[in-house]
């Protein structure tokens, strides 16, 4: 999802790299370039024909978006573009994670010990995303994604690979990726297990949960049903022509053409931990014909704060949630930095916001870019499975190797707060199936609880000052907080009521 990939490495690294990676195809279509052809609606079999006797080599033809993915020799843009039927032409530009580093019998964590969903008041609700969809277009699984989540809870069956050429399928790479991302994005939602050793997390020399063990951290929704979505080769490289061939699947699924029709009509939710600077009011017209077709879409706001937000989090028919934490990390209810925090009990409601902070990376909402900011919700040092080290085994105790981290992370990023969101959506979906896009994100936005103006600093293991406005809910502009903190009990309560 991005263009400047965040918090990992810089543009001009990725550029670098994207040249090598496709030279080979450059060979193969001389002098031409990877674009996005925007229509006025879904291409036809004569419109199709039309663009290659242009010049095109076309790549995807979207079946319910309004666009052609391809690669266009040079000399051959006025060809194209001249077509009657065409809206614009534009570069299939990259995206990347908006992800920042800072059978045994397993024992359940209580639900209310585990910081970041105790801020959303998530215990507070019986809801529990039974019957719910949640696709995650990311980077796909890691080789052994069973040691962490539940294999129940995620339908394989359904989930596809899009990262060829110009977004086209690629089916045997969907469980084969290195990175871990789309791993640590889907336990956000449905919950993992913690194979809990010394040294998880890879910051202090002791247990995360305070012994070592076997244990299962629950999820945001956790009976949803996780459909993983490969858009992003090696886990970084998410273009755009594989988002929207992403995007036209889940609308095949939604609406029966896919799956022999097994899930049309039944609720979908996308997550989109990913973005970039690329923006245009065509993409912004694929996103309301997602949100049409009742798929319901939620986005990360990007970790390039103070700066503006990232697209398509930014534009304004997508959910977006920006990423905050909590102020007593690494120390908890305790006076000495521990491993064990993230379990602390956290105030609820208004008192929460006491100990509540946005981080300083969090991008911020621009209006004159047109752009949207909805919700904040928990985004800093979120305990995952998440495989830095591009390695799929569980490391031995008492340490891992030489040169291999944990395969757990104290991680921070849009990237997760996006699907604290998206899980909280799936909650309301459970219990009113019918809810469209608009009424969802409003109301996320009526439940949230309102964030007023100033900000506690963030301590240890990043010290930072930081500052914020007052969130829409109490009259402020809202560009940092949006309309406040995400609120999963309210927010089902009126899901049930609307």
């Amino acid at each position: 999802m991005v263009r400047a990939f965040r918090g990992l490495f810089a543009t001009a690294i990725l550029v670098a790299l994207l040249a090598a990676i496709l030279a080979p195809a450059a060979v193969a279509v001389s002098d031409s370039r990877p674009v996005i052809v925007d229509l006025g609606a879904p291409a036809t079999a004569e419109q199709v024909a039309q663009l290659r006797a242009a010049g095109l080599n076309v790549g995807v033809v979207y079946k319910h978006l309004p666009a052609v993915s391809g690669n266009l020799p040079q000399g051959r843009t006025a060809a194209v573009g001249n077509l009657p039927f065409v809206k614009g032409i534009r570069a299939d530009t990259v995206r990347s994670p908006d992800a920042q580093r800072e059978s045994l019998d397993l024992t359940p964590i209580p639900i209310e010990t585990n910081y970041f969903l105790d801020f959303i008041d998530r215990e507070k609700t019986g809801a529990t995303g039974e019957g719910v969809y949640v696709a995650v277009l990311d980077g796909g699984l890691v080789p052994s994604w069973r040691s962490y989540l539940d294999p129940e809870k995620v339908r394989v069956d359904l989930g596809r690979s899009f990262t060829g050429r110009n977004g086209n399928p690629v089916p045997y790479t969907l469980e084969n990726d290195r990175g871990g991302h789309g791993v640590a994005v889907a336990a956000t939602v449905i919950g993992y297990t913690l194979w809990d050793k010394r040294e998880t997390g890879q910051f202090l020399a002791e247990p995360a949960s305070g012994a070592p063990g076997i244990y299962t951290v629950p999820g945001v929704a956790p009976d949803a049903t996780i459909i993983p979505i490969k858009v992003c080769d090696i886990g970084v490289y998410c273009w755009d022509s594989s988002i929207y061939s992403g995007l036209d699947y889940v609308m095949s699924l939604k609406l029966g053409d896919a799956a022999n029709g097994e899930l049309m009509g039944k609720p979908i939710v996308v997550n989109l931990s990913l973005g970039g600077s690329g923006h245009s009011e065509a993409e912004e017209n694929l996103f309301k014909a997602v949100a049409a077709s009742g798929v319901l879409v939620v986005a990360s706001a990007g970790n390039s704060g103070p700066n503006p937000m990232g697209w398509p989090g930014a534009y304004p028919v997508v959910i977006s949630a920006g990423a905050g934490g909590w102020r007593k990390q690494w120390y908890g209810a305790e006076d000495r930095i521990n491993n064990q925090w993230w379990m602390d009990d956290v105030p609820e409601d208004a008192a929460a916001i006491d100990e509540w902070f946005m981080v300083w990376w969090s991008a911020y909402e621009n209006p004159d870019l047109g752009q949207e900011l909805d919700v904040v919700a928990t985004g800093r040092f979120m305990l995952l499975p998440y495989l830095w080290s591009g390695k799929a085994t569980v490391p031995a105790d008492p340490a891992p190797p030489d040169g291999i981290p944990s395969e757990y992370t104290f991680i921070s990023g849009t990237s997760f707060s996006a699907p604290t969101t998206t899980g909280v959506v799936a909650l309301m979906l459970s219990v009113n199936p019918d809810l469209t896009q608009a009424q969802a994100e409003m109301i996320l936005r009526m439940t949230a609880e309102p964030i007023p103006a100033g900000s506690w600093d963030a301590g240890f293991p990043i010290p930072h000052a930081n500052t914020w406005d007052a969130s829409k809910s109490l009259g402020g502009p809202g560009q940092q907080t949006g309309w406040g903190l995400v609120q999963a009990d309210d927010a089902v309560t009126m899901a049930m009521g609307l």
